[in-house]
Order: structure tokens, then C-alpha cells, then sequence
């Protein structure tokens, strides 16, 4: 297989050693991907381990490698708004305080396969909107090994 013409460099990170064919190159990012799998896993687990020992301490914030090791709580709160809304109403709370307290929230998404047929059935017409509208953004670009 040829060498690649790259803009930058891959090092084979197991030998140290330049990359330039497909082939090397797959099996460099499985490699990456592979570690990267393990380092989250690593993570997680060392993470687990001082939140115990912030634990047994009594201290969300401690000393330790010559470093301050500081845990907090990450939550997320949920809500069952039907029942909440339903159960207070029937308790007899205010409407205006409901209204403040409910907000309602709506999303739009525009289905590009709808905006198509109908720029498609009148180009001239809604052609011009539907493409002034429509911005499309470069997030990258993702590779897939199977």
C-alpha cells in the first residue's frame, strides 16, 4: 500500500514509528480507540475510589498526591411536571403561581426531508427562503471501524 501525503503527522504511539498507509493508519486509530476505552474506565474507577476516601474522611475536600482533591455531587434534577402540575392544581394553588412555575418550553425542529419536497415542488417559490434559511455547519468528520 502507498504512503499517504498527510498535513500532519501520525505516530504509531506502541513503536514510535511514523504512519502513512491505510492500513497502518486503521490500525493505529483502533489501537487509540481502544486505550481511550480503557483511560475512561481507569477514570471512572479512580474517581469512584477518592469520592470512598472523601467518604470515610468526612471531607469533600482533601489532600492527597500534593494535590487538593475536591468532590462534588453532579445531579441532575427531574421532574414528573404532569403530576406536579395536576396535584397542585388539585390542592388549590393558584394559577398564576402554576404559570410561574410550569414554563412551558417549545422546541421547533425543521425536518430537512419536509423542506426538501417542498423546495422541490416549487424551486422558484420556496427555494430562495429554504436555502436562506438553512445553514449547514461542519462538525468534523467521523470514522468508523467495523
Amino acid at each position: 500500500m502507498s504512503e499517504l501525503e498527510v498535513a500532519g503527522e501520525l505516530v504509531d504511539p506502541r513503536t514510535g514509528e511514523l504512519v502513512g498507509t491505510p492500513d497502518r493508519i486503521v490500525d493505529v486509530l483502533g489501537y487509540i480507540r481502544e486505550q481511550r476505552q480503557e483511560l475512561y474506565r481507569l477514570q471512572r474507577v479512580a474517581e469512584d475510589l477518592l469520592a470512598m476516601e472523601a467518604e470515610r474522611r468526612g471531607a469533600n475536600v482533601f489532600e492527597a498526591g500534593g494535590r487538593t482533591v475536591q468532590v462534588s455531587e453532579q445531579r441532575a434534577i427531574q421532574w414528573d411536571e404532569q403530576r406536579l402540575e395536576r396535584e397542585l392544581r388539585a390542592l388549590g394553588l393558584p394559577e398564576e403561581r402554576l404559570a410561574e412555575l410550569m414554563q412551558p418550553m417549545v422546541i421547533y425542529k425543521v425536518s430537512a426531508r419536509v423542506a426538501n419536497q417542498i423546495v422541490a415542488a416549487s424551486p422558484d417559490v420556496y427555494g430562495p427562503v429554504v436555502k436562506s434559511c438553512r445553514e449547514d455547519i461542519e462538525k468534523g468528520k467521523r470514522v468508523s471501524l467495523k
